[in-house]
C-alpha cells in the first residue's frame, strides 16, 4: 500500500486533490488515481516501485513509492 499525504504551503491537508500514480520502467506505463479524503490522504491498494506522484496535474515527487509520502501541492 502507498499512502499519498497531501499538504498545502501553510501545511493544512488538502481535501478533494486528483492524485496520480505512475510508474517508471518497462514498455507499458502504469497508474493509479485517487482523491485527497478530509485527511489530505490517497490511499492505494498497489505494490511498490520507482516513479512519480502528480497532484491536481503537477508533479510533487519523483523515486520511490513505498509507505506513506508526505507533499506539498
Amino acid at each position: 500500500m502507498v499512502i499519498v499525504q497531501v499538504y498545502d504551503s501553510w501545511g493544512r491537508p488538502v481535501s478533494g486533490a486528483d492524485v496520480y500514480i505512475r510508474w517508471d520502467g518497462g514498455m507499458m506505463q502504469t497508474w493509479s488515481q485517487e482523491r485527497t479524503d478530509g485527511n489530505g490522504r490517497a490511499y492505494f491498494n498497489v505494490g511498490t516501485g520507482s516513479g512519480h506522484i502528480r497532484v491536481n496535474g503537477k508533479i510533487v515527487h519523483t523515486g520511490y513509492l513505498q509507505g506513506t509520502i508526505k507533499v506539498t501541492a
